[in-house]
């Protein structure tokens, strides 16, 4: 038996914790970093090990180069892992190698059509590309393997939102069970509709219940309203909660309103 699985699998569990807000972000990628080296301990050539931890150096320690190594080493040890390549093509949509990124999910997705999560990555790398009427499509598949995705409303209402469908975003955002996704959802779909006061309510919700867990995404909420000083006092704000995304609004397309 190999005793490393279980660890990685753990590493992915406590990440997964870090980005939903389950448990506070620091203390899930800790968690998420422990159990990766223990699995490297016990297996020093297990492919997703080096994946795992690749993951904690990416989304945690904002170290690309660190990571770019260890999915290269997790890639070397097993070429054929849908797991790690899944996980090495967040890197490439880091990198804004769209093109490439969907690649990789569009090789994913058939070869595991029953996959939630390999709907959701597909979606949004998709998002991040500008295509929003595929982004919605993959979304959709997603919520119907998975009703209760948490963020799947989220999501789906933002691709909707970018390609023009305010009204369907609205709706698709007051359906997402998760509580802080909901408002975050609202405060952008209801502002695209013309509800500026149920708007404005929800975003005062998620600041005063989310600060420390979504501060990239209330930036996003303020850069979809064209509102320069506000995503820039909150960009800095991530960067004070070293939130994930961070790096990345040049990648996501809500900030274009504001670059």
């Amino acid at each position: 038996a190999d005793f490393a699985r279980p660890w990685v699998i753990k590493a992915a569990n406590y990440s997964n914790m870090a980005e939903s807000g389950v448990l506070p972000r620091d203390e899930s990628y800790e968690l998420a970093r422990e159990a990766a080296d223990q699995a490297l301990n016990i297996n020093p050539e297990l492919a997703g090990a080096h994946s795992a931890s690749a993951w904690v150096s990416m989304y945690y320690d904002n170290d690309l180069v660190l990571a770019a190594r260890g999915f290269q080493r997790a890639l070397e040890l097993d070429r054929t892992n849908l797991r790690v390549l899944s996980n090495a093509s967040a890197l490439l949509l880091k990198l804004r190698r769209f093109d490439a990124a969907i690649a990789v999910q569009e090789y994913l997705a058939p070869r595991n059509p029953l996959s939630a999560i390999g709907l959701y990555n597909l979606g949004e790398v998709y998002f991040a590309a500008g295509r929003f009427d595929d982004s919605a499509s993959a979304f959709r598949s997603m919520l119907e393997l998975s009703p209760d995705f948490r963020g799947g409303h989220l999501w789906l209402g933002k691709a909707m939102l970018m390609a023009g469908d305010a009204a369907g975003a609205y709706e698709s955002a007051q359906k997402e069970s998760f509580e802080p996704f909901r408002r975050l959802g609202v405060a952008l779909c209801a502002y695209g509709l013309g509800k500026h006061q149920e708007a404005d309510e929800a975003l005062a919700w998620i600041v005063e219940h989310g600060e420390p867990h979504f501060p990239y995404d209330i930036a996003s909420v303020w850069a979809y309203r064209e509102n320069g000083e506000k995503t820039a006092e909150w960009i800095q704000k991530a960067i004070a909660y070293n939130d994930n995304d961070v790096g990345d609004p040049v990648q996501d397309p809500l900030f274009t309103f504001v670059l």
